[in-house]
């Protein structure tokens, strides 16, 4: 069975580069504190998980075995 994942892929091109070092300054001087390459990659993240909420994590389900330990 195919799976639903799809894979993105990200490429650095000029343009995006010469983007990075702009988008610093103005993240730093818009919050009033250095941030680095890292903090925008954290801050897009938070970001797209606002815009897209992740999926709840499943329970762990409890096994035939544990129940029949507590019978026995």
């Amino acid at each position: 069975m195919p799976s639903e994942r799809k894979q993105i892929n990200v490429r650095v091109d000029d343009e995006t580069e010469e983007l990075i070092p702009r988008l610093i300054r103005s993240v730093t001087a818009a919050l009033g504190i250095k941030v680095s390459q890292s903090d925008l990659f954290r801050l897009g993240l938070r970001e797209l998980a606002q815009k897209y909420p992740p999926a709840p994590e499943a329970s762990p389900r409890s096994t035939t075995k544990g129940r029949a330990r507590r019978k026995a």
